[in-house]
């Protein structure tokens, strides 16, 4: 194997890849939204939720340039107005309801890491393979992989609110390139988005590996990737 063929550093996804949510969104929004008058069910929130992601344009992506609390705002009016209506609530109420909402988020125990992860992980740190996240998520990701105790893993950590662009942007797989200072080829990215990791990172020159429903799961990238050898 040729030394330009391995593999030296490996980012990740982090929501729907590293870490998955402990109870689904329509559930969630709809218990918190209950303790504040606003009535909507839980299987109407998360079809909602599942048109607006959909169509709303990432954080940092024409034609807006949306701070992350911001776009999750925007997120959350559209799914309770298309759940419950343009007059679901007053805009006082809807203020304190979003900014609990939002921090809930990133409360311990929101979310778990994903099965194959952690061993994953140990395994690619024991073989000197470096390891970094490369994610649309904002500062409460920070949080999030402390309480979940993997942190140390991961070095270095580009979300789009610090870059200021979203994936598929190649601005922020850039960004993780140059940090790790290594040839794009020699870096894999992994995630379970085909437009937002695969044909993002592809873009910068970077390896990719799809997990996901009907792709792979983490626990298969050992066996499948040329990694370099310690």
């Amino acid at each position: 194997m040729n030394k330009d063929e391995t593999v030296k550093a490996v980012t990740f996804d982090a929501g729907g890849t590293l870490i998955h949510l402990t109870e689904r969104v329509g559930t969630t929004y709809s218990r918190i939204a209950e303790s504040f008058g606003i009535a909507a069910g839980a299987e109407c929130l998360e079809t909602a939720f599942r048109e607006v992601w959909k169509a709303m344009p990432r954080p940092f992506s024409p034609p807006h340039g949306l701070s992350e609390e911001a776009w999750w705002k925007s997120v959350v009016t559209a799914v309770f107005e298309s759940a419950a209506g343009p007059d679901f609530t007053d805009p006082d109420n809807f203020d304190v309801f979003f900014r609990t909402l939002f921090d809930y988020f990133g409360k311990p125990g929101v979310w778990a890491l994903d099965a194959d992860a952690l061993d994953l992980l140990e395994h690619l740190s024991s073989r000197g393979i470096r390891t970094g996240i490369i994610s649309n998520f904002d500062s409460r990701l920070y949080s999030i992989l402390e309480d979940l105790e993997v942190s140390r893993f991961f070095d270095p950590v580009v979300i789009s609110d610090r870059v200021r662009a979203s994936k598929p942007d190649r601005k922020i797989f850039d960004c993780a390139i140059s940090i790790l200072d290594l040839p794009a080829a020699q870096i894999l990215h992994v995630g379970d988005d085909p437009v937002c990791d695969v044909r993002g990172a592809e873009a910068a020159g970077m390896r990719t590996f799809l997990v996901g429903r009907r792709a792979g799961t983490l626990n298969q990238i050992i066996d499948k990737l040329p990694l370099a050898q310690t």
